[in-house]
């Protein structure tokens, strides 16, 4: 079997269960990675664990492989700016009609760092004005279970968190440990779940704001359009989408208008 037909059934396999374009695969990455998991499970080379995989089919393999390859690259109050309007304009806006509580919805959430980051944000300057229902999903369990247990190198909270939200955070384990854990009051704030984008959602409240940051980017058109359609059906009229800077360029359907917010782009209100 020649390298090439290997590759190419790897990006046909990624394709179906991921929606992510061949055009946007990070190939330095992906062989890097794929090298890693071939020499875990005593292979030569990523292409001869390909063919074994390929020659015989194997759904939990399939999953590990697939796991291995998403990109789950994200960090604590990511793009800062956003976090700024969130604070300043989004969050005090959807709360002038003085509801009981706002639904969030961060999809994509990867290893939980945004949603843990909007958790934060609300315990500190909201959380006497109203509750918070906070949804967070993502297609790897691996970045689920992770972002469940709210573990993280101390290095990461350091160099990421502003110090006045440092104070969420706890050992984790003996006094050496160089991990730190969120508090559980907050964690507790987030419910996650495992959603494909791609596939059918299981039944979702309707939101007041939803997230779905660096994540159409990687996806064929006619699955960018697809997706966004539900978005708009799953937020209510005035919420907020906030899609990724890069994101802003992507069609959007005729529910939802900028927000002209002082951003690069990326924040939508639904009509």
């Amino acid at each position: 079997m020649s390298t090439d037909s290997i590759w190419n059934w790897l990006l046909r396999l990624l394709q179906r269960e991921t929606g992510f374009h061949p055009s946007h695969t990070r190939w330095a990455t992906l062989n890097y990675r794929l090298a890693e998991l071939a020499q875990q499970k005593g292979y030569a080379s990523a292409e001869e664990y390909l063919e074994k995989l390929q020659t015989r089919p194997d759904n939990r393999e399939y999953n590990e492989l697939v796991e291995t390859l998403l990109n789950n690259e994200t960090s604590f109050f990511r793009d800062m700016r956003l976090f700024e309007l969130l604070k300043e304009q989004i969050l005090p806006k959807l709360l002038e009609p003085m509801p009981l509580q706002l639904r969030v919805w961060s999809a994509a959430c990867a290893t939980g760092q945004e949603p843990y980051s909007i958790a934060m944000l609300w315990e500190r300057h909201f959380a006497k004005r109203a509750r918070i229902e906070l949804h967070a999903s993502d297609l790897s369990l691996q970045a689920l279970d992770q972002a469940h247990k709210g573990v993280y190198p101390a290095r990461d909270i350091d160099r990421q968190l502003p110090s006045h939200y440092r104070e969420y955070f706890h050992t984790y384990g003996d006094q050496k440990s160089e991990q730190l854990q969120l508090n559980a009051s907050l964690q507790s704030k987030v419910s996650f779940k495992s959603i494909n984008l791609i596939q059918p959602w299981p039944l979702l409240p309707e939101m007041d704001l939803i997230l779905m940051r660096n994540v159409l980017i990687y996806l064929e058109p006619v699955l960018k359009a697809q997706i966004l359609t539900r978005v708009a059906k799953q937020l209510r009229p005035g919420g907020y989408l906030i899609l990724g800077i890069t994101e802003s360029l992507v069609p959007l359907p005729p529910e939802f208008q900028p927000a002209h917010l002082d951003r690069a782009g990326g924040c939508f209100i639904r009509r």
